[in-house]
């Protein structure tokens, strides 16, 4: 694992929060500036938080976990657990449509990182 792993893992839930998608990206970035990382609001949203670090050359995708809010998202993220508990993931909608999203992101990144 990496240093920052658990700190980049509560960024993603500051993505659910409400207010403007820039003034979400730009929390996470004051939180994270430390570590040499920034989100690119252009490939991160409320499930999958892209982190850059245009230093390292190294890229950090992070996941939202469940929403225990009682959001309309909670019934799907809760789904998808129950599934993936049991086996199944790749039998849950929005599980593939994250997956195909992260592969897609791994796709996008620069060949020199």
């Amino acid at each position: 694992m990496g240093k920052y792993d658990a700190l980049f893992a509560k960024q993603a839930y500051i993505m659910v929060k409400s207010g403007s998608k820039t003034k979400r990206i730009n929390e996470i970035n004051k939180n994270i500036q430390h570590t040499g990382f920034h989100a690119d609001e252009g490939l991160s949203n409320r499930d999958i938080l892209y982190l850059v670090n245009p230093t390292t050359k190294h890229i950090h995708i992070a996941h939202r976990g469940t929403d225990s809010t009682g959001s309309k998202k909670t019934k799907t993220d809760v789904r998808q657990d129950l599934n993936f508990a049991l086996g199944r993931e790749e039998h849950d909608k929005a599980t593939q449509k994250n997956v195909n999203r992260t592969n897609n992101l791994i796709k996008q990144a620069p060949k020199d990182y």
